[in-house]
């Protein structure tokens, strides 16, 4: 399987860096990767983690979801991408990184468990950390969780 790592900038422009995810995910399915992978925070990000990552928070089926979703489906290409996803509790989102397939469908999701406190770099204060600390697995093309 060829896969690609899609390595960007993101900014605090939500719609901005799911246009950059598009165009990198087209490349990597026009090179013939099966999968392409971006880092935390790939849709939102900022020197230092504030209230804006929970206030941007969004459910797995939100809009920015739903854009990875179709991208994947559009490049028929598997997806992972770091996203701020909403929590039960009010201040905090998570960290959370989400696996689409080439159909669209989501295949995973990972919430971070173990956050970054340092260099004035206090995740913990809006990110809570996920709850579990099983792997996380899922099947893509002739790779998978065997």
């Amino acid at each position: 399987m060829r896969f690609a790592l899609g390595q960007l900038e993101s900014g605090a422009d939500i719609r901005a860096n799911l246009a950059a995810i598009d165009r990198f995910t087209a490349e990597a399915a026009r090179d013939g990767a099966a999968l392409v992978a971006f880092p935390e925070y790939a849709t939102y990000e900022k020197k230092k983690v504030d209230a804006t990552f929970p206030a941007v928070a969004e459910p797995l089926d939100g809009p920015v979801c739903r854009e990875l979703a179709d991208i994947a489906r559009r490049h028929r290409i598997a997806l992972v991408a770091g996203v701020v996803e909403t929590s039960e509790e009010p201040g905090r989102a998570y960290n959370t990184l989400v696996a689409f397939g080439p159909d669209g469908g989501r295949l995973a999701y990972y919430r971070k468990i173990h956050l970054f406190d340092a260099q004035g770099f206090g995740e913990s204060t809006f990110i809570k950390p996920g709850p579990s600390t099983a792997p996380v697995v899922f099947e893509c093309g002739e790779w998978g969780s065997g």
